[in-house]
């Protein structure tokens, strides 16, 4: 393998002595566009598995311990229960939540600008009434600083909190409503 390797390592800058054109380029803009789309529904689709999955859970465990006839928790399994089940409705509300609408977000940003490029490229641009705008309700469309909202006024990751938050409030209630004194 000779030294003038595509592979180089990241701490040396690459350089790139020729520059590709047309047809070429054009390609390569449609590969990084396609690479961003699927980084972007991969992302989507974990998720989406991720909450369905808490849910599912919390469903399965309500449903034991509302059926669950013969078994009444003590005040220690109570304590527990609604300990683990906070824990696990504080981080998919406040650490998955926010990470995956700013991945997700960001994904779809670098698909956009690809996208841009490639209009660029063979010089034909969405009409206006094909092009999204004011996402950014504040700011009419992209901001300078900080393009992204909070991750909680978005309504569908709101509508996610607010569903992670019922299935637990429902367990928690399951178990204290089964509790012995």
């Amino acid at each position: 393998m000779s030294s003038e390797s595509w592979a180089t390592p990241s701490n040396r800058p690459v350089e790139i002595t020729s520059p590709i054109s047309g047809r070429d380029r054009a390609d390569a803009v449609q590969a990084l566009i396609k690479t961003a789309y699927e980084r972007h529904d991969k992302l989507t689709e974990t998720a989406w598995k991720l909450r369905l999955s808490v849910w599912t859970a919390f469903g399965i465990a309500t449903g034991f311990v509302v059926n669950a006839e013969a078994w009444r928790p003590t005040w220690s399994e109570c304590i527990v229960g609604c300990l683990l089940t906070i824990t696990i409705v504080v981080v998919v509300i406040f650490l998955w939540g926010p990470f995956s609408y700013r991945r997700v977000a960001r994904l779809s940003r670098v698909a956009a600008y690809w996208e841009a490029e490639l209009e660029k490229i063979v010089n034909i641009s969405l009409p206006d009434y094909l092009r999204v705008k004011n996402w950014l309700p504040e700011t009419g469309g992209h901001a300078p600083d900080d393009p992204l909202q909070k991750w909680y006024l978005q309504r569908v990751y709101l509508s996610h909190a607010l569903i992670t938050l019922a299935f637990g409030l429902f367990m928690m209630l399951a178990l204290l409503s089964k509790m012995r004194g």
